[in-house]
């Protein structure tokens, strides 16, 4: 049964190679990243957030009949 190490045979490095080291295990940082949210999740965030609340104010309707028919 393998213990996960590497065994390499020692040896003195040469002033000019670089010195590295291997992880031969990856490093896990918890859950991944969430993914980004759908459109439907969207609109629920920003209908229930209040962001909008504003365009019920009456004070927000500018227009009226006699402004003319819409665009």
């Amino acid at each position: 049964m393998s213990s996960g190490l590497l065994h390499l045979p020692v040896r003195d490095a040469d002033e000019n190679e670089p010195i590295t080291t291997v992880n031969l295990f990856p490093i896990s940082c918890g859950n991944p990243a969430p993914s980004d949210p759908t459109p439907e999740q969207i609109r629920r965030i920003v209908q229930t957030s209040g962001a909008l609340d504003f365009w019920d104010d009456p004070a927000e309707d500018l227009y009226t009949a006699e402004d003319g028919d819409p665009l």
